[in-house]
């Protein structure tokens, strides 16, 4: 899965040491998935709920913003809370619908 990806790129350069091309590749990567989701919800997302778009529109917004300022100020920080968000995206689209009911 795509979220997943991303958030195991982003969590190997989650470190000071990381080489800095790996790191740049990493955010870019994200933002790209992040792209994705932004042009699914303005194209094709008819199937749902207002809420639920406009939720997605404000995280991908936010990400964005966190992936730009950590482009620009090298942050372990931020590529972890960004690797993160993806792990939780993940988990929710993974879940079983029984699970959510819970």
């Amino acid at each position: 899965m795509a979220f997943t990806k991303a958030a195991n790129l982003l969590s190997a350069v989650a470190r000071e040491d990381v080489d800095p091309d790996a790191y740049r590749a990493a955010l870019i990567y994200n933002q790209k998935l992040w792209t994705l989701v932004q042009d699914a919800m303005f194209s094709e997302s008819k199937r749902l709920p207002d809420d639920l778009k406009a939720d997605l529109i404000s995280l991908s917004i936010y990400v964005d913003k966190q992936t730009v300022a950590a482009m620009i100020r090298r942050d372990p920080a931020r590529a972890t809370a960004l690797s993160e968000i993806d792990r939780r995206i993940a988990s929710g689209l993974l879940a079983k619908p029984d699970a959510l009911a819970a």
